[in-house]
């Protein structure tokens, strides 16, 4: 009995010590899942972002301007030649104002009193009567004023002591058209040159002929610009 006694104690007091060790264990098991796991440093340092303060990354259309249409029509205005012209000229949609005897400066006063209501372009014949110069396409030009197309058409006279003054204003032509990039040149004296026909015996106006070149060679000029 006494042995069993001795054996029984000792088995006993394992027992015992089997039994706390598993109390503490499971104590300490509570604590610790009672305890918060401390925040991330990281997580604790960034601001937080809210996904409607991001800039939006959608380009902004820009508005669109709606080109103005070109400007097609025809201001001419010039003496008893292109008055030879004025239906056919009107056919192809031009405003024509031509008088007999029409002189260079009653043109640049014409066109002075106009010019806030011409169109971009504009068809000038003028020196038959008494003929023109440099100065006087100028004036012309300064009349119109900036922001034009302008064609300047050459005459055409007869080879006569009278009309001297031919050459010299189809040279004034030329210099004109020279010096500024917006002034052409219609060359009606090298068409009826080369052509019969396109006038009347006096060698300066027009028959239906030459009403139909006058027109073509104007428009062709005009193609430029």
């Amino acid at each position: 009995m006494r042995v069993m006694g001795a054996l029984a104690a000792p088995a006993l007091a394992l027992v015992l010590i089997g039994s706390g060790f598993t109390m503490s264990a499971a104590a300490h098991a509570a604590t610790t899942n009672d305890i918060e796991p401390p925040p991330s440093p990281i997580a604790s340092v960034l601001p937080s972002v809210t996904p409607s303060a991001l800039p939006s990354t959608t380009p902004t259309p820009s508005p669109v301007t709606p080109s103005r249409p070109a400007d097609k029509r025809v201001y001419a205005i010039g003496d008893s030649v292109m008055l030879g012209a004025k239906s056919c000229l009107e056919k192809l949609g031009y405003t024509v104002d031509a008088q007999g005897s029409r002189r260079a400066s009653a043109v640049a006063m014409e066109l002075g009193l106009r010019h806030t209501k011409l169109p971009r372009r504009v068809v000038v014949h003028t020196g038959t009567n008494g003929g023109a110069t440099v100065a006087d396409f100028e004036r012309i030009v300064r009349a119109i004023g900036p922001g034009h197309e302008i064609v300047l058409i050459t005459v055409q006279l007869p080879d006569h002591s009278k009309y001297s003054y031919e050459d010299r204003t189809n040279q004034a032509i030329a210099t004109v058209a020279k010096r500024f990039p917006f002034v052409h040149v219609a060359d009606w004296n090298s068409m009826s040159d080369e052509r019969s026909g396109l006038t009347y015996g006096d060698g300066i106006h027009l028959p239906p002929a030459g009403c139909r070149a006058f027109s073509s060679v104007v428009a062709s000029a005009l193609r430029n610009t």
